[in-house]
């Protein structure tokens, strides 16, 4: 008897899909050959004639509106497990939070007087940060207003805005692609 490699043969016993006259000859072949295909092939068409044979079931009066209302609660259930582990998680989120916050903000509530001068000297130091970038960038304007003429500046604008445009164009192109219809 030549060793085969069954699962080719398996496969074809299995499946439900045709095989072309090659492969059926070949397995015609093989099942001359090889006892446990056989046996496999018989056992099969055993087990689809039992399944043939009894009578179908039908389910008992009501099962589908009984199942849809275990479905219905069951789906209520879950989602109130689900709000009730959400609002578990976010109340204990929420006072791990607030204990840390307490924690970290024990010395200032229990002396502000640092605090606030700390903050007043932040607002004083932004406040003239700003003035001083303000008027540094009045007097570069400025100063470029007066040294640049005015020809260059509009052939600037009219360059900035062309250089706009095209880029405006450029990508509703990119964006909005034209279709064709063929």
């Amino acid at each position: 008897m030549a060793k085969y490699n069954h699962q080719p043969f398996e496969d074809w016993v299995y499946s439900r899909e045709t095989i072309s006259p090659q492969e059926e000859l070949a397995l015609q072949e093989h099942l001359q050959e090889c006892k446990n295909c056989l046996s496999l092939v018989e056992a099969l068409h055993e087990v689809e004639v039992c399944l043939k044979s009894e009578p179908v079931l039908s389910p008992t009066p009501g099962f589908t509106a009984r199942w849809q209302t275990r479905l219905a609660e069951k789906n209520t259930r879950r989602q109130k497990r689900q709000t009730v582990n959400f609002v578990l998680f976010t109340g204990v989120g929420g006072v791990a939070l607030l204990a840390l916050l307490v924690v970290f903000m024990w010395p200032i509530i229990r002396s502000p007087y640092p605090f606030l001068l700390a903050m007043v000297y932040e607002i004083t130091l932004i406040y003239l940060f700003l003035t001083t970038f303000t008027q540094a960038g009045i007097t570069v304007l400025r100063t470029m207003f007066s040294v640049v003429p005015g020809v260059v500046w509009v052939s600037v604008l009219i360059t900035m805005g062309g250089l706009i445009a095209l880029w405006l164009f450029a990508f509703q192109r990119l964006v909005y692609p034209r279709r064709v219809i063929v």
